[in-house]
């Protein structure tokens, strides 16, 4: 039960947030977020739990002719309200009215009823409130302007004869002693909040710096990625599960890119060549093999073409992957299996013709010879290939074998 009641009140907690709060603030930054969301907080606690002590606070001071006390402390409130309502004023000048609210809250209760009022409480809470919403500047400002008015008490004290210090014995002296105690402890308190508020300002613009060169280099990447006209695959290192696949991949297993990432290794590659590819990607992995090529590869429909694929280890997103680029190789495998074809047809009538024939290179060493120039040269094929017309000492037949295939 009480965890339903505390889930119950975070919901409406949060509510009230998003119908108060300014709008942008739930697409800002960390710090700008939390300052707003205390300063919402700070108000909403003012208007709502504020009577509880406004109106005894106005009782009282009506009653003893504390005219000025009523107006601050009206004045005050209706500030708190304002701030609450006028949500889409700017955020710097809802807290530096605040602020200054509190400010003139303790100057007026401490000059016109000293320590007892405990207007130094809100001198304090200006000068904290300050350094949380603006900045170690302004909370510098705000310590001169308390040190300011502890002295201009402590002037009063001396030259005023105010009413409150009739019965008080060394007034003058307690002031002086209670306004250094609290400057430095006001002092310690401000700065110290400021500069883990400026520290931490800075930790987020860095952050923040970082995480867009991120974007930057992540949309490179994913231009790059798409744009390849390789096909390239991300995969899980252990599983071989595909994480990622491009355009140009797609394109050329017939996948979708949904459908590319139930996939793994072993459905893209014939199964009696499985063990050959992973032993391919094993090499490139332990850096023995750069490329592993001529590699089948499955498509959907069940077809086969042939790729130069290189695989290696890689840190994408923070994550270790396996990255696999594909060139497709299938033409350039049919345009040399068309010409060993060829080539083959054109020995084949070579060999066939009756007239001997040969094929040499530009240092007279013989390439080719048919069967009928073995006949006529009385070597075998054996021995024919490599050796050099200049071997031959018969000046005649030096000269027929120089002609010219």
């Amino acid at each position: 039960m009480h965890i339903r009641y505390r889930e119950t009140f975070v919901a409406g907690w949060s509510a009230l947030e998003k119908r108060l709060m300014p709008s942008y603030v739930w697409t800002s930054d960390p710090l700008t977020f939390w300052r707003e969301r205390i300063l919402f907080l700070i108000c909403f606690i003012a208007v709502v739990f504020g009577p509880i002590a406004l109106v005894p606070s106005l009782l009282l001071a009506y009653s003893e002719g504390l005219w000025i006390v009523i107006l601050i402390d009206s004045v005050a409130y209706m500030a708190a309200v304002t701030i609450l309502i006028a949500r889409n004023a700017s955020f710097v000048v809802r807290a530096l009215v605040l602020c200054f609210i509190l400010y003139a809250l303790g100057v007026c209760i401490l000059f016109v009823l000293g320590p007892v009022g405990a207007g130094y409480i809100w001198l304090f809470g200006a000068s904290v409130l300050i350094s949380t919403f603006i900045g170690l500047g302004a909370a510098i400002w705000t310590l001169v302007f308390n040190t300011i008015t502890m002295l201009s008490v402590g002037f009063f004290i001396a030259y005023g004869n105010p009413e409150w210090i009739l019965h008080v014995d060394n007034a003058l002296e307690k002031w002086l002693v209670m306004s250094t105690n609290f400057l430095l402890l006001n002092t310690f308190v401000t700065i110290t909040t400021a500069f883990m508020l400026n520290s931490l300002k800075t930790a987020l613009l860095v952050e923040q710096k970082i995480s867009k060169s991120l974007r930057e280099s992540e949309n490179k990447f994913r231009t790059i990625f798409d744009r390849a006209s390789d096909g390239i695959l991300i995969a899980d290192p252990i599983t071989k599960k595909f994480l990622q696949g491009n355009t140009a991949i797609c394109s050329m297993l017939g996948y979708t890119k949904e459908e590319i990432e139930s996939l793994t290794i072993y459905d893209i590659h014939p199964p009696k060549d499985i063990s050959h590819v992973l032993d391919e990607f094993e090499k490139q992995g332990k850096g023995e093999k750069a490329l592993a090529e001529d590699l089948p590869v499955l498509r959907k429909d069940g077809s086969i073409f042939y790729a130069d694929i290189g695989a290696s280890l890689a840190i994408i997103g923070g994550v270790h992957c396996l990255l696999g680029i594909f060139h497709d190789i299938t033409e350039r495998k049919q345009a040399e299996d068309e010409l060993r074809k060829s080539e083959e047809r054109y020995r084949t009538i070579l060999e066939d013709i009756d007239e001997g024939y040969y094929e040499n290179d530009l240092a007279g060493n013989f390439t080719f010879v048919n069967d009928a120039e073995c006949r006529d040269l009385g070597y075998s094929r054996e021995e024919l290939i490599g050796m050099n017309y200049r071997q031959y000492s018969d000046e005649a037949t030096a000269k027929n074998l120089l002609r010219v295939s």
